[in-house]
């Protein structure tokens, strides 16, 4: 790709990952809605304007990434992208959140080698931190050093998988163990997460019936609002003098 604007810092010249950070704000915009207006043409009348964040906002906010993890003894450990077999680092990558990049730069400084961890993948969820390693049994005792900066991060848990068919999928159900710090976080939405397996059942369940709670409505188009929830508790819904639903669980209204 031809780059005609100048890159932010930290951004490597060499990923494939951003198709539109040659653009500024207004060129990508045009081009995603002509994109739009292309592939949903019979629909056209109905797509409304794109809306753009705020242009402090294009940068740092990626906070899920999953990155391909390779050592070497001349360069230690590197995190980035794979383009063929060259893997491409973007440690200091511009768009990733302020989180991801502190926590890329201490797993530099402190994993120990591939002898000792075999680690193929970083996959990162919010507060939520997975080393995935190509292995079936893997020791933690070289661990230690992660896990005392760990805090510094923002990270609120990570997790070691040992999944040795590690590939296109990612992810086993059997394998995990908690390195450090709590089993789930909450996003800004109020949303579950822990594992990334977690995430795919009882967390995502648990999700499903938060949004529902927060957004159905009665007959009266009055909007239902989550007061507070028990996942081991169905909640009901309990109507309050004015214009909204407040959904409480059966403790609180025993």
């Amino acid at each position: 790709m031809s780059v005609t604007h100048p890159l932010p810092p930290g951004c490597e010249p060499a990923c494939h990952g951003c198709r539109h950070r040659s653009l500024d704000a207004a060129a990508s915009l045009a081009q995603k809605s002509t994109y739009l207006a292309r592939v949903l043409a019979p629909w056209g009348e109905r797509i409304a304007p794109i809306e753009a964040p705020e242009p402090s906002r294009r940068l740092g906010y990626r906070d899920r990434v999953t990155l391909s993890a390779r050592w070497s003894e001349v360069s230690g450990w590197r995190f980035g992208l794979m383009r063929r077999d060259e893997l491409i680092a973007i440690h200091d990558c511009p768009v990733h959140s302020a989180r991801v990049r502190a926590l890329v730069g201490l797993l530099v400084e402190r994993l120990p080698p591939a002898t000792t961890l075999p680690l193929a993948y970083l996959h990162v969820c919010g507060a939520q931190a997975t080393l995935i390693v190509k292995a079936r049994n893997v020791g933690t005792h070289g661990l230690a050093g992660l896990a005392e900066g760990l805090p510094v991060t923002g990270l609120e848990g990570c997790w070691l998988h040992q999944h040795p068919a590690a590939g296109r999928r990612l992810f086993a159900r059997s394998g995990w163990q908690l390195l450090w710090g709590e089993p789930r976080s909450r996003d800004v939405h109020g949303l579950l997460h822990g594992t990334p397996f977690e995430n795919t059942a009882r967390a995502y369940l648990e999700n499903l019936k938060v949004q529902e709670a927060v957004y159905r409505s009665d007959a009266d188009g009055r909007r239902v609002e989550l007061e507070r929830f028990d996942p081991l508790e169905r909640p009901v819904t309990a109507k309050f003098p004015g214009t909204t639903h407040h959904v409480q669980t059966k403790e609180e209204t025993s």
